[in-house]
């Protein structure tokens, strides 16, 4: 299998409103607001080059500086590309940690995630004794990213699987493609075919029902 555009575009789609979690990268001189970074769990990422690549992709990992820093190849249709992730020594999951940085960050050089990066940095209400978010500040973030704005500016696009009141499709993309391909038992080589055709994503995913 080749890696191919439509591939590409159907990795970098945003993962689901509800996957995206927020950590604080920093707090102010008081504590009680703090700058809230987009991520989302590695299993979201795994099922994602799943649904895109099937079997077609692997990883593997390089261990160095006494488990600090781990170097990531992940392999897509061929391809190979490849990052690193660190961890402080004194971390209890160190290795396990710079993995799962490792990894995203490699995914990210696939387009998967990438967008993440692209967020707009925001300073939000901040609990110290929690050491969390307020629910307040949460629910902002969350309300900014359901609509399309990031974290108060230019952000992602809307979902691909995103559907009007109707039922219809709101927005048909690559992976309302390959997710229709799925559920309607369509082989990959099939799916593939019909994706390279000419014309709107709408119009593949009417050649999918025909």
């Amino acid at each position: 299998m080749n890696l191919t555009h439509e591939m590409m575009e159907a990795l970098a789609q945003p993962f689901p409103v509800e996957a995206v979690q927020w950590k604080p990268g920093a707090t102010n001189g008081d504590k009680t607001r703090g700058l809230a970074l987009a991520y989302v769990d590695l299993r979201h990422y795994i099922d994602r080059l799943n649904e895109v690549a099937g079997p077609d992709w692997s990883d593997d990992y390089e261990v160095q500086v006494q488990g600090t820093v781990v170097l990531c190849r992940l392999t897509m249709c061929g391809v190979t590309r490849s990052d690193v992730g660190e961890a402080p020594p004194n971390d209890e999951n160190t290795a396990t940690t710079a993995l799962a940085q490792a990894f995203k960050r490699a995914c990210v050089k696939f387009g998967l995630g990438a967008y993440l990066y692209r967020l707009p940095r925001t300073w939000v209400e901040y609990d110290a004794q929690k050491r969390r978010f307020t629910d307040k500040a949460l629910l902002q973030l969350q309300q900014a990213i359901t609509r399309g704005n990031g974290a108060g500016g230019d952000g992602p696009p809307p979902k691909a699987t995103d559907v009007g009141d109707n039922g219809s499709n709101r927005t048909a993309g690559p992976t309302k493609f390959w997710t229709t391909a799925k559920e309607l038992g369509i082989d990959r080589a099939a799916a593939q075919r019909i994706a390279k055709r000419t014309g709107t994503w709408e119009e593949k995913l009417a050649a999918l029902a025909g």
